[in-house]
């Protein structure tokens, strides 16, 4: 996984033809699978099984007792 991210970088100040030039290169090669843009860290989820049952939780806030 390569993950490029920077919330100090406004989307808009992106190169995207440079983006997309490097994802053709690396799907060329074979070594481009999928490319997504990855959610915000305020939407993440914890996914657990317990009991057979599965649980999908909210990260934020943290809990900090744990």
């Amino acid at each position: 996984m390569f993950v490029v991210a920077d919330p100090e970088v406004d989307a808009g100040e992106v190169d995207q033809e440079a983006v997309a030039a490097m994802d053709r290169e690396l799907e060329e090669r074979g070594t481009l699978k999928r490319a997504m843009r990855l959610r915000p860290a305020a939407e993440a989820t914890t996914v657990r099984v317990r009991g057979g049952a599965i649980e999908i939780r909210p990260v934020w806030p943290l809990d900090e007792g744990k």
